[in-house]
């Protein structure tokens, strides 16, 4: 996952130079330790900013790292300020509403919301999901889901819910603060 260009200058902003070279995120990680006294580690900050051409999820550790370094206390509320100040799109894919009758089986979405919660899916079709990474919430890998609609700023409700062959009944989050983001991420 790369971070879209605003929340990148932010960080340079933040830590006193444009991030634009490996160099640049060494001073970052030290930077981020010294303000928050927590690590992230340079490769991983290459890959936020696009720098290491390597597509993969960041943990939930490293984005609420992020956030404090930011002054935010999750992830979820950076992202929601960022969509509000900027646009929709916080991460590269990054999108308000998911279209999900326009989606093509195999595609992957990733939805976050708080407290600092990241759930990766795989469309299966007729609104059919597979949970590839449930993170820290209820959901399981390998649970399916039948999903009508997926947005920032609501509730997530899923119909129904299988896990191993049994069903489960409907599942409800984020009831509260709503999804914080939704995005399409690569194979």
């Amino acid at each position: 996952m790369k971070l879209q260009k605003s929340i990148i200058e932010a960080l340079g902003k933040e830590c006193g130079h444009s991030i634009s070279v490996a160099k640049d995120c060494s001073s970052l990680s030290d930077d981020i330790y010294k303000k928050t006294g927590q690590r992230i580690s340079v490769n991983t900050l290459k890959r936020l900013t696009g720098i290491l051409k390597e597509d993969r999820k960041p943990q939930d550790y490293t984005l609420k790292v992020l956030a404090l370094y930011l002054g935010y206390d999750s992830w979820e509320k950076l992202t929601g300020e960022y969509a509000d100040k900027y646009g929709s799109q916080i991460c590269e894919g990054d999108i308000q509403q998911l279209n999900i009758a326009a989606l093509e089986k195999g595609q992957k979405v990733r939805y976050s919301y708080n407290p600092d919660r990241v759930v990766d899916l795989e469309y299966l079709g007729d609104f059919k999901f597979e949970v590839l990474d449930g993170g820290t919430s209820k959901l399981e890998k390998g649970d399916t889901l039948i999903i009508t609609q997926l947005a920032v700023g609501h509730e997530l409700l899923a119909t129904t819910v299988t896990r191993e062959w049994k069903v489960l009944g409907h599942y409800e989050t984020a009831k509260e603060s709503g999804i914080g983001a939704i995005f399409l991420i690569d194979n």
